[in-house]
C-alpha cells in the first residue's frame, strides 16, 4: 500500500517538477521578459492579470493572446475537475469497503479498495495529461515576445 501511495505522489508531482532542457524558462537564450511583470511568467493567473492590464493599451495583442490563454485556463480547470471527481469517487469507494466487508467478505472488500485506488490513480494520470505544463506558458510568453519585437 505504501508503494501505491508513493507511486501516486510521484505521478501527480512529476509533471510540475519537470523542466525542459532546451528552450525552457531557465534557458537564458529563450528567457522571456514581460515589461516589469515577473508574475506573468510564473502562472496562468499572472499572465491573465498582465493581459487585463494591456487590454486597453494594446487591444490587438490582447485579441491574439487571450484565446490561447483561455484555452490553457480551460484545460487547467478540466484537469482540476477530473482529479476532484476521481478523488471523490475513490473516497466514496474506500468508505464502501466497510459494508462490502460486512456483507460479502474480505475478498469483496479488497476488490472495492483496489478499485478505489485504481480509480484515483487513473484520475491522477488523466489530469496530469490534460493539465497545461510550464512549457505551454513559456510558448505563450514566446509568442508575446515575438509580437512585441523582443525576439
Amino acid at each position: 500500500m505504501r508503494f501505491a501511495i508513493c507511486l501516486l505522489v510521484l505521478l501527480v508531482t512529476a509533471p510540475a517538477c519537470a523542466q525542459e532542457a532546451a528552450g525552457g524558462a531557465l534557458d537564458p537564450t529563450s528567457y522571456a521578459a514581460l515589461t516589469a511583470d515577473d508574475e506573468a511568467q510564473l502562472s496562468l493567473g499572472g499572465f491573465r492579470r498582465y493581459l487585463q492590464r494591456i487590454e486597453e493599451s494594446d487591444p490587438q495583442l490582447h485579441r491574439l493572446l487571450d484565446p490561447r490563454l483561455s484555452d490553457l485556463e480551460e484545460r487547467s480547470t478540466v484537469a482540476d475537475v477530473v482529479f476532484g471527481v476521481s478523488l471523490g469517487l475513490s473516497i466514496a469507494g474506500a468508505f464502501g469497503t466497510i459494508p462490502a466487508y460486512e456483507f460479502a467478505g474480505e475478498e469483496a472488500a479488497l476488490g472495492v479498495a483496489l478499485g478505489s485506488a485504481g480509480l484515483l490513480l487513473v484520475g491522477a494520470i488523466v489530469q496530469a495529461i490534460i493539465r497545461p505544463g510550464h512549457g505551454d506558458l513559456v510558448a505563450l510568453i514566446d509568442l508575446h515576445d515575438e509580437r512585441v519585437g523582443r525576439r
